[in-house]
């Protein structure tokens, strides 16, 4: 990337203008990760390369807040790709750390080979594919901020039982976000009478980002049942904002619920803010 900065800077001294209006073009293009390698205007030997550097790194600066509030984007292409080649593409293509964590678990370390046609995916989605095509599970809970790599993936059926039905994750793509719908849990108290439900829902984030905040905003959560009743959150106590630690990039969301009525056979849709 250092390289291809450099030769473009050269070129805002080419001998036309349309020549100089490219390569500055081109270092817009490269977006705001190359603003550290932008040397500074006033280092400039002419007048019009101080002038565009000027405008690069202003443009760059002004670009920043979307680039970081984005999905990453990759591109993975071809047939026969190895599991460990794709996750270093992951990680260079992203600026996401990703770390294999299956022999330190003690569990065998495969390298499948993968047909993949990944044309600017979001990072996220681009994982999740991955790792279900080489039959591994991908963790948050690494410890050190990384995504973490395990063994997982397809279920065997014991000697003499039917193989048992993959569940399909509930799992929502967001920006740099990944929102999976993890559990939900009815209970019914005999002594009191009283119902309940619980909601369980992963919230994790690309690990180039440090959030600080997560915050729920009640007024926008909304629950319907397949028979378009409102199924009511139970907020009376619970705080509404989580402090986000360093240590993995994700966040787990527990809502309390009214237990929806026993004619309803499922939730038909779940917004939450």
């Amino acid at each position: 990337m250092r390289d291809r900065v450099l030769q473009l800077i050269d070129r805002l001294d080419a001998p036309t203008k349309e020549a100089q209006e490219a390569a500055q073009a081109s270092l817009i293009k490269l977006g705001p990760k190359i603003l550290p390698l932008l040397p500074e205007a006033s280092s400039a030997k002419t007048a019009d390369r101080k002038a565009r550097l000027e405008k690069i790194r202003t443009t760059l600066k002004d670009m920043e807040p979307e680039f970081s509030t984005a999905a990453s984007k990759v591109t993975i292409k071809g047939k026969g790709i190895r599991l460990s080649e794709a996750l270093q593409q992951l990680q260079k293509q992203s600026g996401n750390a990703i770390t294999d964590l299956r022999e330190q678990l003690g569990a065998e370390v495969t390298n499948p080979s993968l047909d993949l046609d990944l044309a600017d995916k979001p990072f996220f989605e681009a994982l999740d594919q991955i790792t279900r095509l080489a039959e591994v599970t991908s963790t948050f809970a690494t410890g050190d901020g990384t995504i973490g790599i395990m063994a997982g993936g397809s279920m065997e059926a014991a000697p003499g039982m039917p193989a048992p039905a993959m569940a399909k994750p509930l799992i929502q793509y967001t920006g740099p976000f990944r929102i999976e719908l993890k559990q939900m849990s009815l209970n019914r108290d005999f002594a009191t009478g009283i119902t309940a439900a619980n909601v369980q829902i992963e919230a994790a984030w690309e690990p180039r980002l440090r959030p600080m905040l997560l915050k729920l905003n009640y007024e926008n959560l909304k629950i319907v049942d397949d028979r378009k009743k409102e199924v009511a959150p139970q907020v009376k106590m619970e705080a509404d904002e989580v402090v986000v630690r360093p240590e993995n990039p994700s966040a787990e969301i527990n809502l309390n619920l009214a237990a929806p009525e026993r004619e309803a056979k499922k939730l038909a849709s779940l917004k939450v803010k």
